[in-house]
């Protein structure tokens, strides 16, 4: 499944931005529809989430 950049922000708990600095940094790859379009792969998404709860506690 495909996600949009907002969708995936809110899954990951983060800003949109967030995602887009992923993708630059390869740690979250995308795939484009169109020129303007990404969207992301629900697998990669759960491979970046991953780590991110494994680090996550609460104080």
């Amino acid at each position: 499944m495909l996600y949009e950049p907002e969708e995936v922000a809110i899954l990951l708990g983060v800003e949109p931005r967030t995602v887009a600095n992923y993708r630059l940094e390869g740690r979250l790859h995308a795939k484009g529809v169109n020129k303007r379009k990404l969207l992301y792969e629900g697998a990669d998404v759960l491979k970046l989430l991953t780590p991110i709860k494994e680090h996550h506690y609460d104080a």
